[in-house]
Parts: C-alpha cells; sequence; structure tokens
C-alpha cells in the first residue's frame, strides 16, 4: 500500500482538495454513547476540480491522538493526561475532563484527518450509489431491517455522497479513486 503522502499527492493531482476546520472534542452518543470515549470533530470540506464534492462534519477516535508527544496541560487535567498515556485504553468516569484533555492534545498536536482518510470513507460511503445498490440491498449487507426509518436515513445519506462524487468527478474518476485508495 502506498504512503499517506503519495496517496495525498496522487489524489491532489486527480484534482481533489481539502479543508479542514479546528478540532472539536466531543462526547457523542452515535460512537462511544455516555460511557464511551469523546471523538475527534471536524468540519472538512472536499473538493474536485474547484467544485464541491462533501461539505459536512468528519470524525475521528481517540485512538489517533498522540499521547506520547510532551504538551502543557492545565493542572486540573495533568493526572489524567499520565494515567492516560500509561493506559492507552482508560476509560476515565469524568467524561467532561476527557472530553476537555482530548480536545486540547487534538489542538496542541495540530490533529486533522488526511485527505486519503477522508475521500477513502466518502468513496466507501458513496458506494450505495456507484455500484447502484438498492435500499433492500443495502440493509442486507449491513444487517438493517427494511423498516427502520433510521437506516433509510443512512442510506439516503450515504446514496447523496456517492451522487456528489460522480456529479463532481465523473463515473471514472471515481472508480480510479477507488482503485487508488482500496487498500487505505
Amino acid at each position: 500500500m502506498p504512503e499517506e503522502k503519495e496517496l495525498n499527492r496522487k489524489l491532489t493531482d486527480l484534482g481533489f482538495s481539502m479543508s479542514v476546520s479546528e478540532p472539536c472534542a466531543v462526547l457523542d452518543d452515535k460512537w462511544g454513547g455516555p460511557t464511551g470515549p469523546p471523538v475527534i470533530r471536524f468540519s472538512v470540506v472536499v473538493s474536485f476540480k474547484g467544485r464541491e464534492v462533501y461539505n459536512g462534519p468528519f470524525s475521528l477516535g481517540c485512538g489517533h491522538l498522540d499521547l506520547q508527544k510532551r504538551i502543557s496541560t492545565p493542572s486540573s487535567l495533568q493526572s489524567m493526561h499520565e494515567a492516560w498515556r500509561g493506559n492507552r485504553s482508560a476509560n476515565f468516569k469524568d467524561k467532561e475532563a476527557w472530553r476537555e484533555l482530548c480536545e486540547l492534545i487534538a489542538k496542541k498536536t495540530k490533529l486533522k484527518p488526511s485527505m486519503p482518510n477522508v475521500v477513502s470513507s466518502l468513496v466507501l460511503d458513496g458506494g450505495v450509489f456507484i455500484d447502484g445498490n438498492t435500499f433492500e440491498d443495502f440493509c442486507a449487507d449491513f444487517g438493517y431491517d427494511t423498516d427502520s426509518r433510521s437506516a433509510e436515513k443512512t442510506f439516503r445519506l450515504c446514496d447523496d455522497i456517492g451522487r456528489a462524487l460522480v456529479n463532481a468527478c465523473g463515473r471514472d474518476t471515481v472508480e480510479e479513486t477507488r482503485e487508488l485508495l482500496q487498500d487505505y
């Protein structure tokens, strides 16, 4: 598999570009629920040759944080930071303090999702449209009930992403991008 820098260069050569907001750590019921870890949320804009393909949220888990990098933390978070550095799988009871620490580390280490990470996610999600899958196919593939409104909403979001990719890039470029990122 090509390295991240190489994939980034190839995506740029194809015509992709991306802007990313500052990180914001959130406690998200969809990811970890009330007992799980915070997630790092970004607003991303992905474009292809100047045409906007995606403008919305993108999240990374706390596993993407560099806990070994020395950063200054407020005294109220120092013991939590040290404990987390010693036990990467720690699960802290004070979720708000953990969220605050995640956001601080993300900002101080300048954490951002890479273009290959984001574009790969979009291509995977958009596969519903790209492959011409029906809602029933989608439900069968992912174990959803066909009577689920939540499943239908997710299907429509994925379909919209695929449609936006094909409309902005063309089917040939989307297939080339898929092939480039297939092992990512």
